[in-house]
C-alpha cells in the first residue's frame, strides 16, 4: 500500500491521511506509523474522490487554506494502473 511506503519515509510535520472505502484496509493501515486511515466512499471518477477527500480534511480542520496536499493514488490508463503523485493546494 502506498500509505505504508510514505509512512516508512517518515516525513516531518506532514500528516498522512489514507482514504479507503473498505473497513478491512482501514484496520490494516491503523497499525502503520504516522498514518491516519479514513473511510471514504470512492467515486467512479478519481478526481471526484480526491475532491471529496480534500473536502473532508478541510471540513474536519485537518488542514487550512494555503496548505498543500500531496496526493498519491493510482489511476487507470487504458488497461494499465499507473501510480501518480500530485501536489494540490487547499482552496
Amino acid at each position: 500500500m502506498m500509505a505504508r511506503n510514505v509512512a516508512n519515509m517518515r516525513p516531518e510535520r506532514a500528516p498522512i491521511f489514507a482514504f479507503t472505502p473498505g473497513e478491512e484496509v482501514q484496520r490494516q493501515l491503523s497499525i502503520s506509523w504516522g498514518v491516519s486511515p479514513l473511510l471514504l466512499k470512492f467515486r467512479t471518477d478519481p478526481n471526484a474522490t480526491i475532491e471529496a477527500a480534500e473536502k473532508y480534511v478541510r471540513e474536519n480542520k485537518l488542514t487550512e487554506r494555503g496548505d498543500h496536499l500531496v496526493v498519491i493514488t493510482d489511476l487507470q490508463a487504458g488497461r494499465q494502473r499507473v501510480d501518480t503523485v500530485q501536489l494540490r493546494p487547499i482552496k
